[in-house]
């Protein structure tokens, strides 16, 4: 147990300075594997989600093949950590988190209008709120992660063409 403790935080230390996106305990969409995760917390219960006793999450990995290849999630490998779902357990009340609201989108739901969702791409987190309080964290790809791996594919590409074209 004090082993996968320190191993996290190890992990947990190489992602963050790596990465620009927010991280669930140590994990990060874009960067973090189904291996890292399972060395962490195991395997999900038999609902497929990890369960803790302030909260539990959803995590959902890329697969192959992937629909849109223009997606930056199409570009990272298998078992690549895509998204996080996180549903506190415990009350936990939005105008109590330190954030700088400034920095989020605000938008309302379509079907229950004292729901709400904030939306910061930059820090790849989304906090959806009812009334006060916090119902759900997911973590997404930051903009500027999916941006750098659509980039690097950009390049990617355009080394293989010129590579065929020079063996023409």
């Amino acid at each position: 147990m004090k082993a996968q403790v320190i191993a996290g935080g190890i992990l947990l230390l190489m992602l963050s300075a790596h990465s620009q996106a927010s991280s669930w305990r140590g994990i990060v969409p874009l960067k973090s594997t189904r291996s890292d995760v399972e060395r962490l917390f195991g395997k999900p219960n038999g609902l497929g989600r990890y369960e803790f006793d302030s909260e539990r999450a959803y995590i959902y990995y890329s697969k192959s093949p992937c629909d849109s290849p223009k997606d930056c999630e199409c570009l990272v490998p298998n078992d690549t950590v895509l998204y996080i779902i996180v549903t506190p357990e415990i009350e936990m009340k939005f105008s109590k988190l330190k954030i700088d609201r400034t920095k989020y989108q605000r938008k309302r739901s379509t079907h229950l209008p004292t729901v709400m969702s904030y939306s910061n791409e930059d820090k790849g987190i989304i906090y959806t709120v009812d009334g006060d309080e916090v119902t759900e964290i997911s973590y997404i790809p930051s903009e500027r992660d999916c941006r750098k791996l659509l980039q690097e594919n950009g390049r990617n590409k355009s080394k293989k063409k010129n590579l065929s074209m020079d063996g023409c």
